[in-house]
């Protein structure tokens, strides 16, 4: 058996939610236009990053630059830097217009058969605005964040990795029955992650690094159990060669199962959803 190696674990970093906004990003903050919102996604030692949301490239001065470009970076203090990110009208329309398809796919079964799903650019920017803290012109924030519905998140994100989980676990099925039991390895690890994506959407986390799923796990092992969480970071790290492949992959397809039971018990409010995953 051979283990993969995975960096430490430890909770993902967060922009904090309370307590005041230091100087530099509350001058920031202030030469925002009334129309657009700035939000922190994260501020550490060397610099802050953030979100500024607005309605086009109509600004001046250094929000003009920043439309411009997509992004730039400003200088706080020595050694300390802001880089801001600039999203238009155009992507957040199409942004909106994506999880609109979303919403409808999980309640009507005719949009259902024909899944969406919500690009790596998309994923990130509605967790972004969903997560972000608000510095300046909360109700702006908060009409984006109705907008792109960033309050259902988690259940697109959750539809959308227990359907590929469910494509990738038959597919390591077939690959076992046809005596391909280290293929079958390949494919299952693939599954398990989405179904790992999956849990985490329906405990209501919505990042999208993958990188940091794993920390993320340890961090709901309680509320899971112990076993659901440790049964199923095994069956993703550890890789088996000969004899004991087989009996690996058969034993991991059945931890798959519990755990995607327990996803649909999380997912009551979901009938549709529960009601195509069931066996």
């Amino acid at each position: 058996m051979h283990t993969v190696a995975v960096p430490p674990r430890s909770a993902p970093a967060r922009p904090a939610e309370t307590g005041p906004v230091p100087a530099p990003l509350a001058e920031l903050a202030a030469a925002v236009r009334p129309q657009d919102t700035l939000l922190l996604l994260g501020d550490g030692p060397d610099g802050a990053r953030l979100l500024l949301l607005g309605t086009g490239p109509s600004a001046t001065g250094a929000a003009a630059s920043v439309a411009a470009l997509g992004s730039g970076t400003y200088a706080l203090a020595p050694g300390r830097t802001a880089t801001v990110r600039f999203c238009g009208h155009a992507e957040l329309a199409s942004a909106a217009a994506r999880t609109a398809h979303c919403a409808e796919a999980l309640v009507e079964p005719a949009v259902r058969a024909n899944a969406p799903s919500l690009d790596e650019a998309t994923r990130h920017l509605l967790h972004r605005v969903r997560t972000g803290r608000v510095l300046a012109n909360e109700s702006i924030a908060q009409h984006w964040r109705e907008t792109l519905r960033t309050d259902r998140l988690a259940d697109f994100l959750l539809a959308e990795h227990l359907g590929r989980h469910r494509e990738l676990r038959r597919a390591a099925a077939a690959r076992l029955a046809d005596g391909e039991p280290r293929r079958a390895q390949w494919t299952l690890r693939e599954s398990l992650t989405e179904l790992l994506g999956a849990l985490l959407a329906a405990l209501g986390e919505t990042d999208p690094d993958r990188t940091g799923w794993l920390p993320l796990l340890d961090l709901h092992a309680g509320s899971l159990g112990p076993r659901t969480a440790r049964d199923l970071a095994d069956a993703l790290l550890h890789w088996h060669d000969g004899a004991t492949a087989e009996g690996h992959v058969r034993a991991a397809l059945a931890v798959a199962d519990s755990v995607r039971e327990t996803v649909l018990e999380r997912a009551a409010h979901l009938p549709l959803l529960r009601t195509a995953h069931r066996p």
